[in-house]
């Protein structure tokens, strides 16, 4: 352990000891440079949920976009025997009060959901952009203008 000093933790409140090696934006607080700990890199690795989340969204992505080839029933059409019923051997996720395949409508509604997800993205960087380079622009002809008188 190396010997930490009052003023390399003053203004945090805690005790010295307590934050001997703490690492915060590649930042050591309470250490010192060379007290031999290695070297880390600046780079951090995904956690576990963020694979989980990753493979969700590549998993669920891929569905919505195989939806029109995929040989699960039409969305709209209804199947009474299955209205309200729990999983069935042709329906895993059953049906709903109509007797719509459920599984069918969650992969053609995530269709519809990226779409509107992309585009709501794509919109609001292409206004934006413009808006912030019409911005830009204006305040350079502003000074021009000011310049000038």
């Amino acid at each position: 352990m190396s010997d930490h000093t009052e003023a390399s933790t003053t203004g945090v409140g805690l005790a010295p000891s307590a934050l001997a090696g703490i690492e915060a934006v590649g930042v050591t607080v309470g250490g010192h440079e060379g007290d031999g700990a290695p070297a880390r890199s600046p780079r951090k690795r995904l956690g576990v949920m963020a694979w989980v989340a990753i493979v969700w969204l590549s998993a669920m992505m891929l569905l919505a976009v195989l939806a029109p080839v995929l040989p699960i029933p039409d969305p709209t059409e209804t199947f009474p025997e299955i209205a309200r019923q729990g999983p069935t051997d042709g329906h895993p996720l059953g049906g709903d009060a109509l007797g719509r395949d459920l599984l069918s409508r969650i992969i053609w509604g995530a269709r519809a959901s990226f779409a509107v997800g992309f585009g709501a993205v794509t919109v609001g960087l292409v206004v934006g952009d413009s808006w912030a380079s019409s911005q830009g622009s204006s305040v350079a002809a502003w000074m021009r203008c000011l310049r000038r008188s």
